[in-house]
This record gives structure tokens, C-alpha cells and sequence, in this order.
């Protein structure tokens, strides 16, 4: 397992990741199924610290970095980890690495947001000393009312 700086290279594999709008909506509300290359560029150009997890050389994950005030907060965001993969521990790893990213290198608090259906990220999160401090009324891609949780680390 490595985890490492996302460059354009890996951009193809990390598009592969989503396999259906209902993911791409959890991954990337604002973006539209299917994630592609110039989705991808748009993010490198308004986020921060994009990192993929990779496994035998093959990209099982991504996630990146966004809303960075200095010293105060910053978002983990766009985290997504392969299908196959779940459940193993890798997804654990790339948010540990993004949360270490915020505190060096931003001397940041991390914070993410998460959607209220996805539980499996929620208690994940709620594992690594992550509190909800707000929540958000949202629509999803079929226009159903959704809730949006507003995270923060607290340990």
C-alpha cells in the first residue's frame, strides 16, 4: 500500500473509481456521472493536496483537500475508495494521511462532510474522533431531501 501525491497520470484510474451517479453524488455532489478528466482538472485547479492510495501500482483510492483557512480549518473531501477494497482498512489510511496533511502542513483542525444514508463513512468517521457539529438540508441527484452532516475532529 502507498499513498502519494495524485499527478495526471493517475487521473484515468482515479475516474474509475465511481461506478454509478448515486456514488458520484456522494462523492462529489457537484460534479456529474461519470467523473472524468476535466471534472478532475477542475478539482486540481480549487482543491488542495490531491492523494490517491494505490496498491501493486494500481489506484484503489482518492481523496483531497479543500476550504483551507490557515491555522484554523480545513476539509477532507472527494474521499473514495475502490469497491473491492472496502472494508480492509485502506479508506482508514487515506483519511489518517489526509488528517496528518491538515494538522502539519495547514496546522489545521480536519473537518469533512458526509451524507446522513452513508453510515459505513459516518462510523468511520465517528471512529477517528470526528463529532457532527451541523447538519445541512441537501437534494440528492433524484431531488430527494438528504441530510449533509458537518464533521470535525476532536481528538
Amino acid at each position: 500500500m502507498k499513498i502519494e501525491k495524485a499527478e495526471r497520470n493517475h487521473f484515468e484510474d482515479i475516474c474509475k473509481l465511481i461506478t454509478s451517479p448515486e456514488e458520484m453524488y456522494l462523492v462529489y455532489p457537484s460534479g456529474r456521472y461519470p467523473l472524468d478528466l476535466v471534472q478532475l482538472e477542475h478539482l486540481k485547479s480549487v482543491r488542495d493536496d490531491l492523494s490517491i492510495i494505490s496498491l501493486d501500482n494500481k489506484v484503489i483510492g482518492f481523496a483531497n483537500i479543500y476550504d483551507i483557512k490557515e491555522g484554523q480549518s480545513a476539509f477532507i473531501g472527494n474521499v473514495i475508495i475502490d469497491k473491492a477494497q472496502r472494508g480492509k482498512g485502506y479508506g482508514l489510511a487515506l483519511i489518517k494521511h489526509m488528517m496528518e496533511l491538515i494538522k502539519t502542513k495547514h496546522k489545521a483542525l480536519p473537518h469533512l462532510s458526509v451524507f446522513g444514508n452513508n453510515v459505513k463513512a459516518i462510523m468511520l468517521y465517528k471512529g477517528l474522533g470526528f463529532v457532527p457539529y451541523d447538519v445541512e438540508e441537501r437534494n440528492d441527484n433524484t431531488g430527494q431531501k438528504v441530510a449533509l452532516f458537518h464533521m470535525r475532529h476532536e481528538n
